[in-house]
């Protein structure tokens, strides 16, 4: 008898099954037998989903009452056999395939459904298939991806349509990160704009048990709360010098959360919440008090679920940090161990730690975390894969993190990685792009994905002194990009690679026409990331041009080539409401910040630029390179650790009419520090605006040590072009005034 375990080239399976053996002594099986039906024994009828599923292959359903036992069979009457029903668990299952036909078996409803999932991924590969028998079960009982609605809302219909493909996956929860995206009845003033509804959230609920799939609410309940805490009515419930920590010691914090956590556990039917708990090191003046306030709190709310039947899930980075909290939180919750960078090893002992603790464990790797434009392949097949090679977990949970500048169906292959690790973990690695594309899609799309995933874009942007944020902002504004030679080089060669994946996904006629969904959002990814990248290296030939003086031939072709990439930004951005539209709220405010404006911005510059490029061919003109502009030096400041500031700057020439200019989120890791440099179109303004929107962790309002601020002018590179651009004081001098939520700026008189 030959067992393969993983994959096999004769008949692939995916998740890959724990045991699949070949039954030499018998003949294939060949589908005309099936009669087009299955034939389903269980005590309650299969699902609707099951119903779905069989039907794709052209299958019907006919079910049978049968108390005692779960199995199905295809083609030829058949009855149980399996003698290893104690090996299948929960999930397990077992299916027989002879000449006769198809027979499966399991121990529950939801190991039965999964017996349909695979049998019908076989009959839509295999006309013939061979004789084979498998036993399979899953690593793991809990297997969910999470979707965050709190940074950009997820429309929930879109949400319904992924439960079929994440049925097929193997996934069996979903969780939902909320924040202030949900209707709470009991706090209504907090509800976001496009918050869902509690008909929406019934509606997800009730389809997805459908699929055998579990919807877990993720409120926030410590830290990372600034989006509720904002609002007047509740800021009294901040901890000091915090935006987004909750001060747990008050008695009003604890009613908010016991009523936060009444109404899920009213709304939603899972036995879990995901109570976050994560990044809340400034809960307390000192580690002794975080400790005491963290343990305390994250126990009373274990406690509050414990009356409702439910129990708690938590971030485990807390726990991480603080060891001591290992033995002081409640046994009942169960810590999840995050860790999203690619991982090449299993020298992570933290896992075991807590289950020696006598806690049951989760891992939580990434599907995305940050990505520029699709979840990267080093994150998928070094993270995903390496961190969920472990068994006796409680569970697994697949993040998706703040897809700004992703579209949700880009993570499908992510997805699809991530249920079959959470299913069968030890299969082998290579070729797993292309096998979960094969999956996903029907065809091979892994050269496409590589030449778009664009992991290169961090480091780049990192080495080349601009602002990073989720991977789209470019904060360097300034029109004369100024690179190293080397630097010249790398961008040069992501935008050709780029450019190369977006012809590639062109030719996609198979994908475009079957998965035109899919296909959109891989469309609007690959144009923001030709537009990124082309932004950079056009900007930088641009500035180039003008200090080295080229003749007004090349200059003139080099404001054509401008205004031809003003045209595709505009293209680009309507690709990203298109691809938005199909899986978003269409209100939601988030596709202004993170597309509208910073696209439309990028496309003024680019215009600018090629006006100005036209107005140097002029002898009377001042060069560009006498222009002058502002330098905003942005720093640390008096943080423990590091902060996210969000910022506006406004230009004005009479302090009342105020032009925005510039709207970012300035991230300023450990002791780093950030240069902005901003080029008003004309001369200096008379006066200058910067408003201070959300400083995260340290502080509420003292964030002037943050910046400094010069004005200069820029000045053509001496000797190689590829120094960096000197600075030096203008005569103009300027006022400086700071407010609790402001610097203003305005020119000193003459």
């Amino acid at each position: 008898m030959n067992i393969i375990t993983g994959f096999s080239d004769v008949i692939e399976v995916w998740p890959p099954p724990q045991e699949l053996h070949y039954l030499p002594n018998e003949k294939s099986f060949l589908q005309q037998d099936t009669g087009g039906s299955i034939n389903w024994h269980s005590a309650e009828p299969p699902t609707a989903g099951a119903h779905e599923i069989a039907a794709k292959d052209r299958l019907s359903i006919i079910h049978k009452v049968c108390t005692d036992k779960f199995y199905f069979w295809i083609g030829g009457e058949f009855s149980p056999q399996c003698q290893r029903r104690l090996y299948l668990d929960k999930h397990g299952y077992y299916l027989r395939i002879s000449e006769s036909g198809i027979l499966a078996e399991a121990n529950t409803a939801e190991g039965l459904f999964y017996a349909l999932i695979t049998a019908t991924q076989i009959l839509g590969k295999y006309p013939e298939i061979r004789a084979c028998e498998i036993f399979d079960r899953p690593n793991c009982d809990n297997r969910g991806i999470m979707i965050d609605l709190a940074r950009v809302v997820e429309s929930p219909g879109f949400i319904v349509s992924l439960l079929p493909f994440l049925a097929e996956c193997k996934l069996n929860q979903i969780y939902l990160y909320l924040e202030n995206k949900l209707q709470f009845k009991s706090h209504p003033l907090l509800a976001h704009p496009c918050a869902w509804s509690h008909e929406e959230v019934i509606h997800l609920i009730l389809r997805a048990a459908e699929f055998h799939i579990e919807i877990i609410p993720m409120p926030a309940t410590i830290g990372h709360m600034e989006s509720m805490l904002k609002h007047p009515a509740y800021q009294h419930l901040k901890a000091q010098n915090t935006d987004d920590h909750l001060d747990t010691d008050l008695p009003a914090a604890k009613e908010f959360i016991d009523s936060v956590i009444d109404e899920i556990c009213t709304l939603f039917k899972s036995g879990y919440v995901h109570l976050s708990g994560d990044e809340c090191p400034y809960l307390g003046a000192d580690k002794p008090e975080t400790v005491r306030k963290y343990a305390a709190f994250v126990n009373h709310m274990a406690e509050r679920l414990r009356q409702h039947g439910r129990r708690g899930i938590i971030w485990g980075d807390m726990i991480e940090k603080y060891p001591e909290l290992m033995q002081r939180l409640d046994k009942s919750l169960i810590p999840v161990v995050w860790k999203y960078g690619p991982m090449d090893d299993m020298l992570m002992p933290l896992p075991e730690e807590f289950v020696k603790a006598g806690f049951d464990t989760a891992l939580a790797p990434a599907i995305l975390a940050d990505e520029p434009f699709l979840p990267t392949v080093e994150r998928l097949t070094r993270n995903i894969p390496y961190l969920l090679r472990r068994t006796g977990m409680w569970g697994t949970i697949n993040c998706m993190w703040e897809p700004r500048t992703q579209n949700l169906p880009v993570a499908k292959l992510g997805m699809a990685i991530a249920g079959a690790y959470s299913w069968m973990p030890f299969f082998q690695t290579d070729e797993l792009m292309r096998r979960a594309s094969l999956f996903t899609y029907g065809t091979d799309i892994s050269s496409l994905y590589g030449l778009l995933e664009g992991y290169d874009f961090f480091g780049f942007m990192i080495k080349s002194r601009f602002g990073y944020y989720h991977a789209f902002e470019l904060t360097c504004n300034n029109p004369l990009i100024h690179l190293k030679r080397k630097e010249v080089e790398e961008w040069i060669a992501l935008s050709d690679r780029l450019h190369q994946g977006g012809e590639l996904l062109r030719k996609q006629d198979y994908l475009r026409h079957k998965y035109p969904v899919d296909y959109a959002a891989f469309e609007a990814c690959a144009a923001l990331a030709v537009t990124l990248a082309d932004y950079v290296v056009l900007m930088h030939k641009a500035g180039q041009a003008v200090n080295r003086g080229a003749d007004g031939e090349n200059l003139k072709l080099l404001a054509l080539e401008l205004r031809g990439f003003s045209d595709f930004i505009t293209l680009t951005l309507q690709l990203q409401r298109k691809a938005w539209n199909h899986c978003r709220r269409h209100d939601d405010e988030n596709f202004k910040w993170w597309f509208e404006d910073p696209l439309q911005f990028k496309r003024k510059c680019i215009i600018s630029m090629a006006d100005e490029i036209e107005k140097s061919m002029s002898k009377d003109s001042i060069s560009l390179a006498d222009r002058q502009f502002f330098s905003f030096e942005f720093h640390k400041g008096d943080a423990p650790e590091w902060n996210l500031w969000r910022i506006k700057i406004f230009f004005s020439e009479d302090g009342h009419e105020w032009r925005q200019m510039f709207f970012r989120t300035i991230p300023l890791w450990m002791s780093d520090g950030l240069t902005l440099e901003l080029m008003p179109e004309s001369s200096l303004p008379q006066y200058v605006r910067i408003e201070s929107c959300y400083a995260a962790w340290h502080r509420q309002s003292d964030w002037s040590d943050m910046l400094k601020i010069r004005i200069g002018e820029i000045i053509p590179a001496c000797g190689s072009i590829y120094q960096d651009i000197p600075l030096v004081p203008a005569e103009t001098e300027y006022k400086i005034e700071y407010s609790a939520t402001c610097i203003e700026l305005s020119k000193c008189l003459q």
